[in-house]
């Protein structure tokens, strides 16, 4: 199984870009650290598989921001978990086309060679 530990900088750079669909015309707007929530997102988004997969990948992508949320403060909580749902609502809406579906999940020597072809 591959994790997102396990690569370095610019791997995570070339198969991430924070919040929105890699190539896609929609940029959401970002706050309270979200980027890096997002990046894991288009981390399991790369590595794939079915489409319960991308359930799990949006699911996590969910609790994260909600994560985020119970740490701000009351009075930003309910637009922070307002927030958090139509990010789940758009990823599982419009999130398939960038989902990598196929066969398993990718290995680290996968990911490698597919960067190395993103990266070309």
């Amino acid at each position: 199984m591959l994790f997102y530990d396990q690569l370095t900088p610019a791997q995570k750079e070339a198969i991430t870009n924070g919040c929105g669909g890699k190539g896609g015309f929609c940029r959401p707007p970002h706050w309270f650290g979200l980027e890096g929530d997002c990046d894991l997102h288009d981390f399991l988004y790369t590595v794939g598989c079915t489409e319960q997969h991308r359930l799990e990948a949006d699911r996590i992508l969910h609790d994260l921001i909600q994560h985020r949320a119970s740490g701000a403060p009351l009075w930003k909580r309910w637009y922070y978990r307002t927030q958090a749902w139509v990010y789940y609502r758009a990823v599982r809406a419009f999130g398939g086309k960038f989902f990598r579906y196929g066969d398993h999940q990718m290995t680290y020597d996968e990911m490698v060679a597919y960067i190395a072809g993103v990266s070309k």
